[in-house]
């Protein structure tokens, strides 16, 4: 069985009081529209978390996954399962039967991925 998920890492963080409002980068992010896949590039502390926070929180976003990553996460069968759980707090029936073939999967390690690539 696969140790539990971090339900923090599923969801933006909260926003803090008094943010600046960035209007001209809300309109380039452009989330208002549906889109499958937005990706946001800038330097460390660019605010690209707090940019695509508050995107979200309006009132006319999108539904969308949201899935914070770090270097644990190199793992595939940990990766797969945060994935599809960041994936079904938009659908919840999203491929059910995922998890059992994540179940199945013979554990494999990070240092084997290293040394393949």
């Amino acid at each position: 069985m696969s140790e539990p998920l971090l339900l923090t890492k599923l969801f933006p963080p909260p926003l803090r009081p008094l943010l600046v409002a960035r209007d001209r980068l809300q309109v380039r992010l452009g989330l208002q529209r549906a889109q499958s896949v937005t990706l946001v590039v800038a330097q460390a502390g660019a605010g690209k978390t707090t940019l695509i926070a508050q995107a979200l929180a309006r009132p006319d976003s999108p539904s969308a996954a949201w899935l914070a990553l770090d270097e644990r996460d190199n793992d595939p069968a940990r990766f797969w399962r945060y994935l599809l759980a960041a994936l079904r707090q938009v659908d919840p029936n999203l491929l059910a039967e995922a998890d059992a073939w994540l179940d199945a999967a013979p554990a494999v390690s990070p240092a084997h991925w290293r040394r393949r690539c």
